[in-house]
């Protein structure tokens, strides 16, 4: 894909003399306004072809073309300049401080990112160096993530460059045939600058990769995944004679226009089942506290099934997206109480479209900062199947705006990819184990809490008194299930107090 002409890439010198001009292009001034002649014309290719000869001698002899100086990812300048930005801007959403990423890209390619990194970042490194403009810096911060600072730019320009320079990118990864079919090309976005400085100024290099892992993470999760990505050649070998593996796709030219198709139907969102839920509170037990002093939101079917926990319930994204409506407007009445409680909300994430996590989102983050930063914990539920990096993905979508998040685990299984992530809690269901010993559920929790090292344990569904007491004598953070307490209607007033020895005296 051809790149704009102000902004196209020189030729390389030797081909410069040679290379075609536009006819509305004014020509170099030759003696008598005449061409070179055919003899100089052969000296300028035989010149051309010695020249790589030479280093191609060299390169025998452990010589060669000059290298690409190495990549600098910090140093004092960026930091000073990344000060006064975060100084001078009237808002901390600032366009400002850019970030460019080819984090989706790199996901996408999988293992030819290795292969090809060292051409991949040339090409997005020269890109952006020749399009950020005089004054303005750029530096690597990760290995596919540059941040862009535009210190002489207004935010509209540096927003409108920052788009450009991640365009050009795309453009020259496609014609570098790095491309497979619908795969998610660089994209450029606001870094937040609300938590980059430390009390006395200077900046937080730990908070500037928090924020850049937010922006990689979250383009992660909404790239699609290409289409091409799993399928073979036809003839039932890859791009580079072997058998099997990834295709790339090489286009010499334009596809042609698909048929001109009628758009299909809107689809009409199913309503709100709300109405026909009945709303209720599971109180859980904690060890720091040995107090029930956290409740969870719970929403049940006419027939007694919890939506957020049985996966063969029904549950539409309307529907999820009045229950986070109903429990939050529940978690603002506590506070108003001032009651000292700590409200778990379950969020059935499968039951929501994109549009429905990001709209769940914006309703968390409307409830006042230091109320949620303090009192509400969010338990993802019913997650679909999904690598560690979309996992993530829903946490940083979420982390920022609440106490903590929660996934959940199954203790009797030995592996699980949850156990990879950090910043996170477990939440351990175990009302379909109730068959099993005491001590079976001992030795799993024992060794549950073992392996989530410092992460919080909450184990809930426990329906038997003994396999309470195991529960907390495992050394678990939080209980809960009919062995402890029915789920009530409304929040107590009060809270209750339970002595640790009181839980484990069945033991």
């Amino acid at each position: 894909m051809a790149e704009p002409s102000p902004e196209a890439d020189p030729l390389p010198q030797d081909q410069q003399a040679s290379a075609p001009q536009p006819a509305d292009t004014p020509g170099p001034k030759y003696a008598n306004n005449q061409a070179p002649g055919p003899v100089k014309r052969l000296f300028n290719y035989l010149g051309f072809q010695a020249r790589r000869a030479f280093w191609a001698v060299r390169g025998l002899f452990g010589g060669g073309p000059p290298k690409r100086r190495a990549r600098v990812y910090w140093d004092d300048d960026i930091t000073l300049t990344l000060q006064n930005l975060v100084r001078e801007t009237e808002t901390k959403a600032s366009g400002k401080v850019q970030v460019i990423s080819l984090a989706a890209f790199r996901e996408s390619i999988g293992e030819l990112w290795e292969r090809y990194q060292s051409r991949i970042l040339m090409i997005a490194e020269t890109s952006i160096a020749r399009r950020i403009g005089r004054g303005n810096t750029f530096i690597a911060l990760e290995d596919d993530s540059w941040l862009l600072l535009f210190s002489r730019t207004d935010e509209p320009q540096a927003q409108a460059r920052a788009d450009a320079i991640a365009a050009a990118i795309g453009q020259k990864l496609m014609g570098a045939r790095f491309a497979f079919e619908d795969m998610p090309l660089p994209e450029s976005a606001r870094l937040g600058l609300a938590d980059v400085l430390n009390a006395d100024g200077t900046v937080n290099l730990d908070a500037v990769r928090a924020e850049v892992g937010k922006i990689k993470a979250d383009q992660c999760y909404r790239a699609p995944i290409p289409k091409s990505a799993a399928r073979k050649a036809k003839d039932g070998k890859t791009h580079d004679g072997k058998p099997g593996g990834k295709r790339i796709v090489v286009r010499s030219r334009p596809l042609p226009a698909p048929p001109a198709v009628a758009p299909p139907p809107p689809v009409l969102e199913e309503p709100s089942q709300i109405s026909r839920l009945t709303l209720r509170f599971r109180p859980a037990w904690t060890a720091d506290s040995q107090s029930v002093n956290c409740f969870y939101f719970r929403a049940h079917t006419p027939e007694g099934v919890n939506i957020t926990d049985d996966d063969t319930a029904a549950l539409n994204n309307a529907t999820a997206l009045d229950f986070v409506r109903a429990g939050l407007k529940a978690f603002t009445d506590m506070r108003a109480a001032e009651l000292p409680f700590t409200f778990v909300l379950p969020l059935p994430v499968s039951a929501f479209s994109i549009t429905g996590l990001v709209e769940a989102q914006k309703l968390i983050a409307a409830v006042p900062r230091e109320d949620r930063l303090r009192h509400l914990r969010l338990d993802l539920r019913r997650l679909p199947r999904a690598n560690p990096e979309r996992l993530i993905a829903l946490r940083e979508l979420f982390r920022s705006y609440v106490q903590g998040i929660s996934f959940p685990i199954n203790p009797f299984t030995s592996m699980d990819a949850t156990l990879a992530i950090d910043h996170i809690s477990y939440t351990a269901d175990v009302a379909r184990e109730s068959a099993c010993t005491d001590n079976e559920m001992f030795e799993a929790l024992l060794m549950l809490k073992n392996r989530a090292g410092t992460r919080h344990v909450a184990v809930t569904g426990l329906r038997k008194r003994s396999h309470l007491g195991r529960a907390v004598g495992a050394g678990v953070a939080e209980v809960s299930g009919a062995a402890l307490m029915d789920e009530v209607g409304e929040l107590p007033h009060r809270l209750q107090t339970l002595p640790r020895e009181s839980l484990i005296a069945v033991m």
